[in-house]
């Protein structure tokens, strides 16, 4: 649902919130990061986009993402863009 969307926000905790609102009941967001820790670990820097507001680490995504009742249930690691995340958060409901 927001592949590579989140680093490109001014607001991530609004951002976060609006999902919160918008998904049903019973939905599954899907949201796709880059991965800091890959980066800073391979000095992967040539990978850092000037228009990009935010690198989070995961544990930080997890922490923005409770503050609006989500609670990460899976991640994914991929190679998009060097290393990304794929992180998924469970409506309030199913949490």
């Amino acid at each position: 649902m927001a592949n590579n969307v989140l680093a490109h926000g001014h607001d991530i905790n609004d951002f976060l919130a609006g999902i919160a609102c918008l998904l049903k009941p019973d939905g599954l967001a899907s949201i796709e990061c880059p991965h800091l820790l890959r980066l800073l670990k391979n000095n992967q820097f040539d990978t850092i986009y000037h228009y990009y507001y935010s690198y989070l680490s995961l544990q930080v995504v997890d922490w923005i993402a409770a503050k609006v009742g989500f609670k990460v249930i899976d991640v994914e690691e991929l190679p998009t863009h060097a290393s990304s995340l794929r992180i998924w958060l469970p409506s309030k409901r199913l949490v």
